[in-house]
């Protein structure tokens, strides 16, 4: 379990030092972010319930473990200006080549997996807790406690976090 509620300090966690939330830069077109060189200079601001990350950045999810994560829930606080437009939550690929694996869309929950499948209702500008729960390839959506949508993976490590981490809120195209 991994909590990240100090918005004073983005690398602390209420769990372990260990594990690093960490600002990046999003980078061009199918690169992987990069590090800024301050911290200073990240995009991310305090806000009355947690931080706000601009579409420049995106967030690292450091996990430094010593193997990959096959079964895990993530759960977001959220809230997007645009809920029509892709914002991907979740990046999976370190080089970032391909798009993230959930992400909000045509005010939905979108879900990549066997498929691409939405469910749910987003509003902009609008509190949510999302719920992504992996386990045994089953992969389960959910907003605000209601289910939304469930799929079987159809690749064996398509929904592995690597070892190294996974980024929050970033994909190749910019959808961030």
């Amino acid at each position: 379990e991994w909590k990240f509620n100090n918005t004073e300090d983005l690398y602390a966690n209420t769990v372990s030092d260990d594990i690093k939330l960490i600002p990046y830069k999003v980078g061009a077109n199918k690169t992987a972010p990069t590090p800024y060189e301050n911290i200073a200079d990240a995009a991310v601001t305090k806000t009355e319930k947690g931080i706000a990350l601009k579409k420049s950045s995106c967030l690292f999810m450091d996990l430094n473990e010593a193997d990959r994560l096959g079964n895990y829930t993530l759960v977001y606080d959220l809230k997007v200006a645009d809920a029509v437009s892709y914002s991907s939550l979740l990046q999976t690929n370190l080089d970032n080549t391909n798009d993230g694996k959930i992400f909000i869309a045509k005010n939905k929950l979108g879900l990549q997996a066997g498929g691409l499948g939405y469910g749910g209702s987003i509003l902009p500008n609008t509190w949510y807790r999302i719920a992504l729960v992996v386990r045994n390839g089953l992969v389960s959506t959910y907003i605000n406690g209601t289910h939304v949508g469930s799929a079987q993976n159809t690749f064996e490590d398509a929904w592995f976090i690597n070892k190294e981490g996974a980024y929050l809120f970033c994909d190749e195209s910019g959808e961030t």
